[in-house]
């Protein structure tokens, strides 16, 4: 049974995998337009989108409200882990998927850093003057790891039911509520939420995998 629910989960997650970098390639080469000095791909639905949204500063503020309680969520679980760390000093004993947890946060963090240097897209406008990488959408990237993902660290850590299913509950509204904040608040081209939403998926997906 586990060896079948990890084959499922591979399959989930090299199929997100090709599915992601499949769109990524469409984004630099199906539909592509001038805005100013950047190119743009799949432009008709991008700028349709950038029309009917226009900037939402109200949703820029709930998406970056949003994203920071994820952080500290996380500073609450990587505390716990430090505290229980110093209580037994010996790493062998650290549970497995702990392991798979902080290695998919480096994977996290190398993604962000390959998207920032290779600037496949810039923002639909200069922010301060300046012209920020849009591709994928940072936001949604880490709201689309991370809450799903301390959801299952913490279902792991614990054995209350209720506690489990709260929260699942938080984190299912956090990840809502952000993309959607994220999607029209303004300040991404529509294919950079979707980018981001499926790299994150993938990530998690791979989290999975290895922890099946």
């Amino acid at each position: 049974m586990q060896q079948k629910r990890r084959w499922i989960w591979c399959s989930v997650a090299t199929a997100l995998t090709v599915f992601f970098l499949v769109f990524t390639l469409t984004v630099k080469f199906v539909d592509v337009q001038k805005d100013g000095t950047q190119s743009i791909g799949w432009a008709t639905v991008n700028f349709w989108w950038r029309d009917v949204v226009g900037v939402q500063s109200v949703w820029y503020v709930i998406s970056h409200i949003v994203l920071g309680a994820s952080f500290v969520a996380l500073g609450v679980i990587l505390f716990w882990q430090i505290i229980h760390f110093c209580r037994v000093r010996k790493l062998r004993l650290l549970p497995r998927h702990w392991w798979y947890f902080y290695l998919t946060l480096v994977a996290l963090a190398g993604c962000y850093a390959l998207f920032e240097f290779l600037s496949l897209n810039y923002r639909p406008f200069l922010v301060n003057g300046i012209a920020e990488v849009s591709y994928p959408s940072s936001h949604v990237l880490m709201l689309t790891t991370l809450c799903p993902l301390l959801v299952l660290v913490f279902a792991r850590s614990t054995t209350n039911k209720i506690w489990v299913r709260l929260a699942t509950v938080v984190g299912v509204v956090c990840w809502v509520l952000g993309v959607v904040a994220r999607l029209l608040s303004g300040y991404h081209w529509f294919t950079d939420i979707v980018g981001g939403g499926l790299l994150g998926a993938t990530l998690v997906a791979w989290y999975c995998t290895l922890t099946a």
